[in-house]
């Protein structure tokens, strides 16, 4: 079956999901994703409540944020002893500010238990004990 020709209406909507929007969105830069929206657009963000508005858009791209693992071991400065260690997971919400710059707005951090030591092999398993 032949594939119709695009018509202008319908090859400038295909291209607002193109390689311009999708450069703005790489570089994060918000003014430029807020334009590809219609002044009283809502953008309705999974999880979250509306966000109405191209400045408000604008705004919602001032946030991001990181997840990750972390391992820290303390050293005890005059014994050179290991005095504390911990390992886990954090997520950073972070905040662009008016320089550009991200800062960190709130920060999370887990603790997971202490890993298995050679003699600990730990096993999650299902099903009858043995």
């Amino acid at each position: 079956m032949p594939v119709a020709p695009l018509n202008s209406a319908e090859a400038s909507i295909r291209a607002l999901a193109g390689p311009d929007w999708s450069a703005a969105w790489q570089a994060s830069d918000a003014a430029a994703v807020a334009d590809f929206y219609d002044p009283d657009a809502v953008m309705f963000p999974h999880g979250q409540e509306p966000i109405a508005g191209r400045s408000a858009l604008a705004a919602a791209a001032d946030w991001g944020w990181l997840r990750g693992t972390y391992a820290v071991e303390v050293v005890g400065q005059a014994s050179g002893e290991r005095v504390q260690q911990d390992r886990g997971n954090f997520l950073w919400i972070v905040r662009r500010q008016p320089d550009g710059a991200w800062k960190i707005y709130r920060a999370f951090g887990a603790s997971l238990p202490p890993a298995a030591g050679p003699s600990e092999d730990r096993i999650t398993a299902k099903g009858p004990k043995l």
